[in-house]
C-alpha cells in the first residue's frame, strides 16, 4: 500500500468508493493456505484471484494488488493513535478521550434529550457507562435517547452535516472507515519453514481477528439478535482495527 494512500486513509480523505477502486476483491475468509494442497483459499487472505499468483507476488504487476474487508460497523483510524487533537474531534467539538470512549463502547452520548428542564442534559452530553447506570438508578426514567459505538459517532456527524449546508470534500463521514484495505500479499508474506509449515506475518493474524469477529457479528445481526449479544464482537473488531492501524502506522512511519 502506498504511503500517500495510507496517510489519506488515516486522515479521513478517502471515500469508500476510492478504496473499492483499488481493491481486487473482498476478503471474506480468515484462512491463508490450504496445507493439503499448498494452494490459497478462494476469498482468503492470499486469494490469487485478488492478490495474484504466489510465485509472482513481488512482480510489478502484482506488487500493488490489494483486497478489502467490508465491516458491519465503521472504525476510526485516527483514534487508534489516541492523539490529543484529532480532525474528528475538531469537527464535532469533542475531546479525543470522549470519542475514543464512545467508539469503544465505554461511554454513551445523548442524542435526543428528554424535556425535563435540566439544562445539563443537553444534546451531545457524554456519560461513561458507570455514570449512565447511576443516572438510571437515581431517576424514574432515562435522560433521553442515547447511543454508543462508532454508529453513535456517525449520527453525530450526520446531525452536524445537516447544520453545515455547504459540505466540501473530504466528507466528514469519511473519517469513519467501513471498507478496510487489505494490503498486498508481499507486504505480509507467508514463508515456508519446512515440514509443510509456514511462518505468517503478524498483520495476517490481525486481519484474521477482524474477519472472524466481523463474520460472527454479521451472522448474529442477521439472526435479529439483541445488541448485547453481539456487542462483544463489535468491540473486538474495533480493537483489532486499532491494532491494525497502529501496526500500519509504525510500518509507514519508517519509510516516510
Amino acid at each position: 500500500m502506498e504511503l500517500d494512500r495510507y496517510r489519506a486513509l488515516k486522515e479521513g480523505r478517502l471515500s469508500p468508493e476510492m478504496i473499492l477502486e483499488w481493491s481486487g476483491g473482498e476478503v471474506t475468509k480468515p484462512m491463508t493456505m490450504n496445507m493439503d494442497t499448498n494452494r490459497t483459499f478462494a476469498g482468503g487472505l492470499f486469494d490469487e484471484e485478488i492478490f495474484g499468483r504466489m510465485e509472482d507476488w513481488e512482480n510489478p504487476e502484482n506488487a500493488s494488488k490489494m483486497g478489502h474487508i467490508e465491516l458491519m460497523w465503521p472504525t476510526i483510524p485516527e483514534l487508534a493513535m489516541q492523539k490529543e487533537d484529532t480532525r474528528l474531534g475538531r469537527y464535532l467539538d469533542m475531546s479525543s478521550e470522549d470519542l475514543y470512549a464512545i467508539a469503544h463502547y465505554q461511554a454513551r452520548v445523548l442524542l435526543d434529550p428528554e424535556d425535563n428542564g435540566d439544562p445539563s442534559l443537553a444534546y451531545g452530553k457524554v456519560f461513561t457507562n458507570l455514570e449512565y447506570l447511576e443516572y438510571l438508578g437515581d431517576h424514574d426514567k432515562g435522560p433521553g435517547e442515547t447511543a454508543t459505538g462508532p454508529t453513535a459517532i456517525r449520527e453525530l456527524i450526520q446531525d452536524k452535516k445537516l447544520l453545515d449546508h455547504n459540505i466540501d470534500e473530504p466528507d466528514p463521514e469519511w473519517m469513519l472507515v467501513k471498507i478496510i484495505p487489505v494490503i498486498p500479499a508481499w507486504e505480509r508474506p507467508m514463508l515456508p519453514i519446512g515440514d509443510g509449515k509456514w511462518a505468517v506475518s503478524d498483520l495476517n493474524d490481525v486481519y484474521r481477528k477482524i474477519i472472524r469477529h466481523n463474520r460472527r457479528m454479521r451472522r448474529l445481526i442477521e439472526m435479529n439478535e439483541k445488541p448485547y449479544v453481539w456487542v462483544r464482537d463489535a468491540l473486538a473488531v474495533q480493537k483489532a482495527c486499532d491494532q491494525l492501524f497502529e501496526m500500519l502506522d509504525q510500518r509507514y512511519r519508517k519509510i516516510s
